[in-house]
């Protein structure tokens, strides 16, 4: 095991590098200065030779990209243009809660999208079945800026249920209350996509194992169908599940900028969205270098607990 998790980390130094590769080289095509972008469209011609000197803009790109590259292992992204503040605080402090918000969606999508799969897969081609598959198919279809809108119109305008934006209520203290209230709607919206896919996922992969001869075998024992569903069946049903969910939260983790904005979550999508429009780059590289670091992170973590749920599977 321990050998297996070492030529993981292994290989995931050169994915590191190609995706720092493609994140410093993409934003080099963005047009804009930042040098103009930081002391704004009135300096002097002067000035902005010498802050771009200073910012290391006048060398060859290469130069550029390790000296970024060395920075980045020192937990250096660089300052912010418009908060003229060091990145890495930032980002990570948006990142908790962007993080917060996918746990809470993925949440959402195994309590909604499992049990939804197992009745289908148990009550095949029943009324609840074609029910929970026709829902599944409408919740994959829908947008997730539509969903948040029309949320927030139901729930936050019409009923008064639920706050429409922010993470914490304006006054009053942060309690956790307060912050339940504020999370159910953009977890919600941005685990309904999540918990369609679950869903059918669930229900192909239990549909799959219910066929094998030690299910039948079991109900031949006279075990209750819960029981044979709980011991025989869920457990050997949850890897196909599992590699979905696990591929599903680092794509929410990229995914979630339309549903801060919508919701104006303090988020890292929500700063990104911000950072782009006033091309805030450093702020920018180090988001999505951080995106893309965790995704990588969360499919290594998937695949690791893989022996723990299926103890016949063993890494060599």
């Amino acid at each position: 095991m321990l050998v297996y998790i070492t030529h993981r980390c292994a290989a995931l130094i050169p994915v590191l590098v190609g995706i720092s590769v493609v994140v410093f080289s993409l934003l080099q095509l963005v047009p804009g200065d930042p040098a103009l972008a930081m002391l704004g469209p009135m300096a002097r011609q002067e000035d902005l030779v010498q802050l771009r000197v200073s910012l290391g803009l006048d060398q060859p790109k290469p130069v550029q990209y390790l000296k970024w590259l060395i920075n980045v292992l020192h937990g250096d992204f660089g300052i912010s243009i418009q908060q003229r503040s060091p990145v890495f605080p930032i980002v990570m402090e948006r990142f908790v809660n962007t993080l917060l918000l996918t746990v809470a969606a993925i949440v959402v999508s195994i309590v909604v999208g499992v049990p939804a799969g197992m009745v289908a897969a148990t009550r095949r081609h029943s009324i609840i079945d074609r029910v929970s598959m026709m829902l599944a198919l409408f919740g994959n279809s829908m947008p997730a800026f539509w969903l948040g809108l029309m949320s927030i119109l139901v729930f936050s305008l019409y009923l008064q249920w639920l706050p429409a934006s922010g993470m914490w209520s304006i006054s009053g203290p942060r309690t956790f209350t307060s912050l339940v209230e504020h999370i159910l709607l953009p977890a919600v919206t941005l685990g309904v996509g999540a918990a369609s896919v679950t869903a059918r996922i669930t229900r192909s992969s239990v549909l799959e194992v219910i066929e094998n001869d030690y299910v039948r075998t079991a109900h031949a024992k006279g075990l209750g169908e819960n029981r044979v569903i709980r011991r025989h069946v869920l457990s050997n049903a949850l890897l196909p599940v599992l590699t979905v969910v696990g591929v599903q939260f680092g794509f929410l983790l990229g995914s979630a900028v339309i549903t801060e904005t919508v919701f104006s979550w303090p988020g890292l999508g929500f700063l990104l969205y911000n950072a782009i429009s006033m091309r805030d780059y450093p702020v920018v590289q180090g988001g999505v270098l951080v995106i893309a670091t965790s995704f990588v992170l969360i499919n290594l973590l998937v695949d690791l607990t893989y022996s723990w749920i299926d103890p016949r599977i063993t890494f060599k």
